[in-house]
């Protein structure tokens, strides 16, 4: 089941509040207010399509990334109509995914993400909604 749309970037940073003018600026929307999500282990904030996350600490995969990267994009979100039928094409195409299965995303919406041996390098996460 093919992706519909774009959903967003995810830019990881040591400190997100100096890029939010920043992409404001580039994409005309209002930073959503900036969001700690402790079991996470982010300070997370959306810029129209862009979400920027900042690690709270030095652990866990963000912060890894961070380490290894610095500032840099982290992954890219597609939004898919049915999250399962997804997954299934994925996996029968010889994709792997990134984690055990679905989870909640921070609005409500259910994600997975691949794993990025399987798309190019890239950490690609699969939305499911509207």
């Amino acid at each position: 089941m093919p992706s519909d749309h774009l959903d967003h970037i995810a830019v990881v940073a040591p400190d997100i509040e100096p890029l939010l003018p920043a992409f404001a600026a580039l994409t005309g929307a209002e930073p959503t207010p900036i969001r700690e999500v402790a079991e996470l282990g982010l300070r997370v904030a959306f810029v129209g399509p862009v979400e920027l996350l900042q690690p709270l600490g030095d652990v866990g995969p963000v912060a890894e990334h961070l380490v290894a990267h610095g500032t840099s994009l982290h992954h890219i979100a597609l939004r898919v109509p049915d999250l399962d039928a997804a997954m299934a094409e994925h996996m029968a195409a010889g994709g792997r995914l990134a984690e055990a299965g679905p989870r909640t995303a921070l609005d409500g919406r259910r994600l997975i993400f691949l794993h990025p041996a399987t798309t190019g390098g890239v950490l690609t996460e699969l939305v499911e909604g509207p």
